[in-house]
């Protein structure tokens, strides 16, 4: 397990090796782990094991965790539990050099959907209808609301008709089997002028549940290229109860299919392009996936 985000006092161990936590070691707790964590595809499954491993309601717990650097070096560090809130998302290696827009050489756009809102979108539209490439970061949870609708209707030749989320129709109590579905998809605000340039869709296993209904969209468009790793295969509305005890339940309640008809849960979008951060990258706060997209954007 290396780290790949951590807090700023922390960033000198980034690009380095868990060997154990409390003496026992890490091979052994991702094993034990593993049987608390919903079955996916490995990237999503270790996402949530460390979630797993970082997890305490003993306010005096203490974590030591012995580490080992690319050059061998041993070091440990002692972790508090007000640590423990801190929730790790975009990767430290790419997550501090990236703004919500910008433009790169060769007339290349750059869009940070985890970042940009409705209204940065709206004012730099012109940009994008002129773009010669677009590159779309979606390694996380897009930060425009409802407007997505208006955001995609603005790419040349997407489609809306394929129904792909499917609400089961529960008409009888205790039952596992259903007779029907509510099939429903998302009605698009088409607009002019259209986006037409070539695109770069950047994600891997953080994009989950409206990342991958935005993603469902634009995989289906003959201009974009998928660059990095499959994104969590986790969507659907999510329902809850709360069991004996206090401990509280979720789970997806609702079908949801990519726009082929092939099974998303579980699975989710695969690139098209496979990149994946190397330990030196990290060490170096190398965006190796991004370094990529930059690459097959500016191709003829």
């Amino acid at each position: 397990m290396i780290i790949t985000n951590t807090r700023e006092f922390l960033k000198k161990y980034l690009g380095w090796q868990i060997l154990a936590i409390n003496g026992n070691p890490i091979d052994d707790l991702i094993n034990d782990s593993l049987v608390y964590v919903p079955i996916s595809h490995k990237d999503e499954m270790m996402n949530d094991v460390a979630l797993e491993l970082c997890s305490t309601f003993d306010a005096n717990f203490i974590y030591n965790i012995a580490l080992k650097s690319p050059l061998e070096k041993m070091d440990t560090i002692q972790l508090s539990p007000w640590y423990r809130s801190y929730r790790p998302g975009r990767a430290s290696y790419y997550k501090d050099h990236l703004a919500s827009y910008r433009k790169f050489l060769g007339n290349i756009t750059y869009l940070n959907f985890d970042e940009i809102s409705y209204d940065e979108f709206k004012n730099i539209s012109a940009d994008l209808v002129n773009a010669k490439s677009i590159i779309i970061d979606l390694r996380g949870y897009p930060n425009i609301g409802t407007e997505i609708f208006s955001v995609l209707g603005l790419f040349k030749n997407i489609k809306d008709s394929v129904m792909w989320m499917f609400k089961p129709n529960v008409t009888k109590p205790d039952k596992v089997t259903f007779n029907s579905f509510t099939e429903t998809n998302w009605t698009l605000k088409r607009a002019i002028p259209q986006i037409s340039a070539k695109i770069v869709l950047v994600t891997d296993h953080h994009a989950q549940s409206y990342a991958e209904s935005v993603i469902g969209y634009l995989s289906e468009l003959d201009n974009v290229t998928i660059v990095g790793s499959q994104t969590a295969g986790i969507n659907g509305n999510v329902n809850r109860f709360t069991l004996p005890g206090g401990y509280a339940y979720r789970y997806t309640g609702m079908k949801v299919l990519k726009h082929d008809g092939s099974r998303l849960h579980g699975i989710g979008f695969l690139p098209d392009v496979e990149v994946r951060p190397t330990i030196q990258g990290i060490i170096e706060g190398r965006d190796e996936v991004l370094e990529k997209a930059i690459e097959l954007a500016s191709a003829n």
